[in-house]
């Protein structure tokens, strides 16, 4: 009775040991810093038109999604806007909470139609000063450089007032970012009939973007204009190559978080000692087999628990410490694409693109990769080329994607728009050796 005691016990002990319990914390204190960013999201009947799939606003609301995966401790606000607007979320650092709100967006949330960007900006200007004089605890306006304010629309702006608002914000040092939603080749506007909107002649309206307009606002602020592809690869210009590296940030707040105790290792201790002392009484074999297991609890509980913090890590924007995590599960399993995928996407996130694009590439050359896996590695391998300004091998990367998955349209709208962007680079390269010439002469 004894020994099966014995053994039960410290069998029941290892498996609690694996199960990594914890309790018992700590508090610290975290002083946070950030930016104060408001996003302006155009909800009028336009955006229901579904050129980009599956329409312009849900395409504006999982950028909105992406946006806060990408924060990295700032206050966020959400503004909805139409022929009217109004704040739908203040600035916060509840991103759940935005995430809730932004669930309701829709053209019957504003009973006003069209799209009046100016009220749009107004009202993103108010909830910036009201929202930054909360968080900094005083009565004075937070300065301009910590704020910026994100326009998600298809542009077309019937007030025309959007520039007009525009430098209202550039005298208070408000930046203003617009990225278009939408394609050159337009759609019709879905009415609530179930048909599309037609004009006084019966005539298809068909909506297009003017990009015209969001260019001169950005331009005029000194933010960055840019056109919205299915991938994150435009919120990478406007959040992390612009907003985090051109504005300064201010301390938000200071906050406590627990740090929990980790007590696997008494489990563990305990369950060696039980199968110890079975040992003394019990047949040898036996015992050599569980002593065994018992041992190599600590190495399976702490690869699986360094797997564990690498995925909370990435969850809370810990991007080079997720990938350091993942980089030692990976040599454990040096042939699994997974393991490789999600270093390389840790490693993205963390803005490591060269690195990130060698472990796609990994990712999709493992052997017995699935083509889904394949696929998706190839079309992540160009995005972080892309990142690292390396065109060329970012078409190659896409290239290879659609090679797997022809229909894909993510890949095909990030492929077109890194032709466009190569174009561009050429022209500019072309125009600054002509200018050199000609100062030269």
């Amino acid at each position: 009775m004894l020994k099966s005691g014995l053994f039960v016990g410290g069998l029941a002990a290892a498996i609690f040991a694996m199960a990594q319990p914890r309790w018992g914390f700590e508090w610290t204190e975290v002083k946070r810093r950030g930016i104060d960013v408001v996003v302006a999201i155009d909800v009028s009947q336009s955006m229901l038109a579904t050129d980009v799939e599956p329409s312009r606003l849900e395409r504006a609301k999982r950028k909105l999604s992406d946006l806060l995966g990408m924060l990295e401790g700032d206050l966020i606000g959400l503004v909805a806007f139409a022929g009217d607007a109004f704040v739908q979320c203040p600035l916060t650092e509840d991103y759940g909470a935005l995430r809730l709100f932004s669930g309701y967006l829709e053209p019957r949330l504003i009973p006003v139609q069209g799209t009046d960007l100016g009220k749009a900006i107004r009202e993103a200007m108010r909830a910036l000063k009201d929202g930054g004089r909360a968080a900094a605890g005083s009565e004075s306006d937070i300065p301009g450089s910590a704020q910026a304010i994100l326009l998600i629309t298809d542009g077309e702006d019937n007030e025309g007032s959007g520039l007009q608002e525009a430098v209202k914000a550039k005298a208070a040092g408000i930046k203003i970012y617009t990225l278009a939603i939408g394609s050159e080749a337009g759609a019709p506007i879905p009415d609530s009939n179930g048909g599309f909107k037609k004009d006084a002649q019966g005539n298809l309206v068909i909506t297009r973007p003017d990009e015209t307009s969001l260019q001169k606002i950005a331009l005029e602020t000194g933010g960055l204009f840019v056109r919205s592809v299915p991938t994150d690869i435009d919120l990478v210009q406007i959040y992390k190559d612009h907003i985090r590296a051109n504005l300064s940030e201010r301390e938000v707040r200071e906050t406590r978080q627990k740090l929990w105790y980790e007590r696997y290792q008494w489990f563990v201790g305990l369950a060696m000692l039980l199968l110890t002392i079975e040992w003394l009484i019990q047949d040898q074999r036996l015992v050599v087999l569980l002593l065994a297991i018992v041992s190599a609890v600590p190495w399976t509980t702490a690869r699986a628990g360094t797997e564990a913090k690498a995925h909370r890590d990435y969850t809370n924007g810990e991007y080079s410490e997720a990938a350091r995590g993942f980089l030692d599960v990976e040599v454990d399993h040096q042939y699994a694409p997974d393991k490789a995928y999600n270093r390389a996407a840790a490693q993205y996130k963390a803005k490591e693109y060269d690195s990130a694009a060698s472990g796609f590439a990994k990712a999709a050359e493992s052997p017995g990769a699935a083509p889904e896996i394949v696929q998706r590695s190839r079309f992540n391998q160009g995005n972080a080329l892309v990142g690292a300004n390396k065109l060329d091998e970012a078409i190659r990367a896409y290239e290879q994607a659609l090679e797997i998955n022809p229909s894909d349209i993510a890949t095909k709208e990030n492929l077109e728009y890194v032709k466009k962007l190569k174009e561009q680079q050429n022209q500019e390269q072309q125009n600054q050796e002509q200018q050199n010439k000609e100062q030269q002469n």
